[in-house]
């Protein structure tokens, strides 16, 4: 181990040469300072762990009569198996981002994965799992474990003689008093990530809220005998929605293509040209053109990661992510597979680059780049999780060169020091039983550096509370709409866009969208710098610049801070002390 102590921070690392195997024994993987900041059920703190946008569990003498360890996967999935399991959910057991803390009393301890990360485990175990400590801590995977079949039918389970070779490194971080809570951690976080270049200000960043539109053009329903297109909005019918939102006076407007591509959406990688029946290329160019003309961004939605069975552009046993034993990764029908991120490149740099340079879009939205990071045991072209990392890093440099602006879904923090724009970033965690309170620690790392949304508005389940949800953690307002009905879409992969017609959620989106930029205008570019629950249902969040925004779920007004907040509502007091 190399151990630096400097300033309010330790580093701990272990070269990649520095471990020596010998005898029948292989090291599968390093458990780092189990114990370090272990603290008793008595003590007043909490441990912070990055499931999904953040949560903390405090300490409490009194546990659940079943108590086990929770561990999550830093950026994705370990074993390459479990990856079509989850696909389109968020899953339970990934950390988007490589840090968590503990706090007692007035001190903290912020842990940040430096190197290695993308093979790691963050661990946490609660009082009550083996001894009375509560402990969270990182586990370095050296070794994958994977599963094969013998000749006689059973399953046999082992680890990969090949170690993985990388340096390891983790940085510990002490704060103290007003800096000992989650707020201060991710501050600390925020200004690490921005001292190491890796997280930057979003070039798209203007002075207004934008109003986030994806417009859902096209998809094939599988049918027995012929597939059937189905087209929910033509390139000039986009045109059409677009100019209702900037009649109605939305000034500043995002405005993100999906399923513009051959065959629509879902069949890739083969993108280009667009589908005819949505306009083709000329249709393409019209929208362009039309972009260019109201000054507004416009970029296309791209799938670099997965390949679908009849979709042109790729080799099944040639380019596709392949197991331990050879046969290729995918779904239990057989239907979709990973694409070998090397060989995406190429598909992509050869092939869609030079034919999309010809449309002057302000960028492209890649699916699944923050998401997900793999690893290839393909013979031809083997890659680790590390350099799937660097190439979903290339991409959108070459996005961002090429065009001015990358996007990507998904926010696992490699792709923060490129990306322009964020979607899926979740707003909830995954609902441990040990969690007692959900945290925007995502949120308050990026916020006023690049802008975010979560899932889109006309899909909300409970209208009213999750507007909340997007105030009280920094959202743009986002919506995912059609020119058609959304019926259209009920035989097909995209059944989740059931409520989508543009014409029924235009005044909700424009009323939101006035109304944030309003009343929000002046903390959209700030730093969140503190979050805190003031009780059940009351929640106040201070900004950078000095303002606070209080956000009340609870059916009754409720005072906090000598001011009044509403029932269901929000009160923005700026930094002169002004109230909206």
């Amino acid at each position: 181990l190399d151990i630096r102590l400097q300033d309010n921070w330790l580093d701990i690392s272990i070269p990649s040469g520095g471990i020596e195997e010998k005898g029948e024994y292989l090291l599968s993987s390093m458990k780092l300072l189990p114990f370090l900041g272990a603290a008793n059920d008595n003590e007043p703190g909490y441990v912070f762990y990055p499931d999904q946008c953040g949560a903390i569990s405090y300490f409490k003498t009194e546990h659940p009569q079943t108590v086990m360890a929770k561990s999550w996967h830093v950026f994705g999935i370990n074993n390459i198996e479990d990856i079509f399991v989850s696909d389109g959910q968020h899953n339970t057991g990934v950390a988007c981002m490589p840090v968590f803390g503990i706090k007692k009393g007035d001190n903290a301890i912020l842990a940040v994965i430096s190197e290695g990360e993308q093979d790691s485990f963050i661990v946490y175990r609660p009082s009550g799992d083996a001894v009375n400590l509560y402990r969270i801590y990182t586990d370095f995977v050296y070794r994958r474990l994977f599963s094969y079949i013998k000749n006689d039918a059973k399953l046999i389970k082992t680890y990969d003689t090949v170690m993985i070779q990388q340096n390891r490194s983790i940085r510990y971080i002490f704060l103290a008093e007003d800096e000992a809570d989650y707020s201060g951690m991710a501050n600390a976080y925020r200004s690490y990530l921005i001292d190491i270049k890796k997280l930057r200000r979003s070039r798209i960043l203007g002075n207004k809220i934008p109003l986030g539109l994806d417009i859902f053009m096209g998809i094939t329903e599988e049918r027995i005998l012929v597939d059937k297109f189905i087209s929910a909005t033509t390139f000039d019918q986009a045109c059409s929605i677009v100019d209702e939102f900037l009649k109605q006076g939305v000034g500043e407007i995002q405005v993100n293509l999906v399923g513009w591509t051959d065959r629509g959406y879902g069949s890739y990688p083969a993108h280009i040209p667009p589908d005819r029946k949505l306009g083709g290329e000329k249709g393409l160019l019209r929208i362009v053109e039309y972009s260019k003309t109201k000054d507004f961004p416009l970029f296309l939605q791209v799938n670099f990661v997965n390949a679908s069975k009849g979709s042109r552009g790729f080799s099944l046993g040639k380019d596709t992510v392949h197991r331990k034993n050879g046969t290729v990764l995918s779904t239990g029908s057989k239907d979709r597979f990973l694409l070998n991120p090397a060989i995406s490149w190429s598909i992509f740099t050869k092939h869609f680059i030079p034919w999309m340079k010809n449309y002057r879009i302000s960028g492209l939205t890649f699916e699944k780049f923050g998401e997900l990071s793999y690893y290839d045991y393909n013979i031809k072209q083997p890659v680790q999780n590390n350099e799937t990392i660097g190439y979903w890093n290339k991409f959108m440099e070459e996005s961002s060169n090429t065009f001015g602006f990358a996007a990507a879904h998904g926010g696992n923090a490699y792709i923060l020091e490129n990306v322009d724009r964020l979607f899926d970033i979740p707003f909830k965690d995954s609902g441990q039983i040990f969690t007692d309170e959900c945290i925007p620690f995502y949120q308050m790392t990026v916020h006023g550096l690049i802008p975010y949304s979560s899932s889109p508005g006309n899909l909300f389940y409970d209208e009213t509370t999750q507007k909340l949800k997007w105030v009280e953690y920094g959202y743009i307002p986002y919506y995912q709409l059609t020119y058609r009905e959304s019926n259209i879409l009920k035989n097909t992969r995209y059944k989740q866009l059931f409520a989508s017609c543009y014409r029924d959620w235009l005044d909700t989106a424009i009323n939101i969208y006035k109304e944030f930029n309003s009343r929000l205008d002046n903390v959209w570019s700030e730093y969140i710098i503190e979050h805190k629950k003031i009780k059940d249902g009351l929640f106040r969040v201070k900004y950078q610049n000095s303002a606070t925004v209080y956000v009340n779920y609870n059916e009754e007004a409720e005072e906090v801070d000598g001011y009044y907040v509403n029932a269901l509502d929000y009160l923005v007091v700026d930094e002169e002390g002004n109230r909206k």
